[in-house]
């Protein structure tokens, strides 16, 4: 009796796992091979979409719960009449989504022609993907753990950037070797303004607008080897001069952990918080390397329909009033703690999953994105995808460039 038991359950726990590993990876595409900057863009949409499918136990296909985000982004007819997306049907969604998507490549594919760093960085995601969607479609274990899909992947991601160090002398082998090699806190100086970093950010500073750099200095790069930059915003009304006096005055917003494995400064906190003009236009070894300055816009769709066939382009739209909305969404939750993307705690609750949505914590990109959504429903470029990397507001026309600089 106790052997037939033991046989029911053993076929029991194999039905339960066919039918959870299944749907996960059917359909799943293999890995690209083109390395074109079209090509890749191409390959990044259809991860992200991968990804977010994976990771929420949906099929890799299965893009119902991706297109759903459109519902929240103002559509038009080509008279200026609105669009519900959502009243749409089924067949009428997918053809608006994946014309959505032509869009959001062709505007991926032009910044990667014209950034060569970007474009190594999003091939090595890419490997890193298809490595993963590989495997799923492989193995039970991966296919019914999504829940470990995504500490898989980063560690993936990791070990693809830590090669291309040892092979390349790139911004992003810069950004390793240091990353590895720093084991303590980088001290911020504040007497260290760098003059031409100094003028360029302020030419660009206006409230809202999105500061990124790809080095080190962030507690996921330097302190756990994620290798993945910092993101912030502008945070005040206009520059004021009287910031060059002090180097620690309190321009940007984003979130940091105080735990010692990143840069630091004076009044430093664990969180949500403003950063001292010195991190962004500073010399010392703790200051931001290569910095990007973005403005979001707000996208509505237009679509023309060409029989069944839809033809869209976006009209973007001032963001002013929207960007006071979201600088005091961000000042909202100063001194809310920091979030590490892979805080084991989250693993119990399928929260790495989703932990975008969750505001008791933030992590630096998931702050900036977070207040712009909650300014307006239409600067979500994240569709449903788990995380927010500081690269995904390069890659989406919900942002446009405005002007970097070097401060090495």
């Amino acid at each position: 009796m106790k052997t037939t038991k033991k046989i029911l359950l053993f076929a029991v726990s194999v039905l339960v796992l066919s039918s959870c590993s299944q749907p996960l990876t059917e359909g799943a595409s293999p890995v690209m091979h083109d390395s074109t900057p079209r090509g890749v863009a191409t390959e990044y949409i259809r991860n992200m979409n991968v990804w977010a499918n994976l990771s929420n136990g949906r099929s890799a296909t299965d893009n119902t719960m991706c297109m759903d985000f459109l519902n929240d982004y103002d559509m038009q007819d080509e008279d200026g009449n609105a669009i519900d997306f959502a009243s749409l049907d089924y067949d009428a969604k997918k053809r608006i989504f994946e014309e959505y998507q032509k869009q959001e490549i062709d505007y991926a594919a032009e910044v990667l022609e014209n950034d060569d760093e970007l474009l190594e960085i999003i091939k090595l995601d890419n490997e890193a993907m298809g490595q993963m969607i590989q495997e799923a479609g492989r193995s039970v274990l991966v296919d019914n753990s999504p829940v470990l899909f995504l500490s898989r992947y980063m560690e993936k991601r990791r070990q693809l950037l830590e090669k291309a160090a040892a092979e390349e002398e790139t911004l992003v082998s810069r950004s390793s070797s240091s990353s590895s090699s720093s084991e303590t806190t980088v001290e911020l100086h504040a007497d260290d303004l760098n003059p031409d970093s100094v003028r360029k950010f302020k030419e660009a500073y206006k409230k809202g607008r999105v500061l990124l750099c790809r080095d080190c200095s962030s507690v996921t790069s330097s302190g756990w080897g994620l290798y993945v930059g910092h993101a912030a915003m502008m945070s005040e009304d206009s520059w004021q001069d009287s910031w060059l006096e002090d180097g620690l005055s309190r321009t940007t917003i984003s979130a940091w952990a105080n735990d010692g494995k990143s840069v630091s400064w004076e009044g430093k906190i664990d969180g949500v918080q403003k950063e001292p003009l010195a991190y962004w236009a500073g010399k010392s070894e703790g200051s931001a390397q290569h910095v990007k300055i973005l403005q979001m816009r707000k996208k509505t769709v237009k679509i023309r329909w060409l029989w069944i066939i839809p033809y869209i382009w976006f009209d973007f739209s001032s963001t002013a009033g929207d960007a006071d909305v979201a600088v005091r969404y961000a000042e909202s939750n100063i001194g809310k703690p920091y979030r590490l993307w892979v805080e084991i705690a989250d693993f119990f609750v399928g929260g790495i999953l989703q932990t975008k949505w969750w505001t008791d914590k933030f992590y630096c990109s998931q702050l900036v994105w977070r207040s712009w959504v909650e300014a307006n429903g239409n600067y979500d470029f994240s569709q449903c995808m788990p995380l927010i990397f500081p690269e995904h507001f390069e890659m989406t026309s919900s942002a446009t460039f405005i002007t970097e600089y070097n401060n090495y």
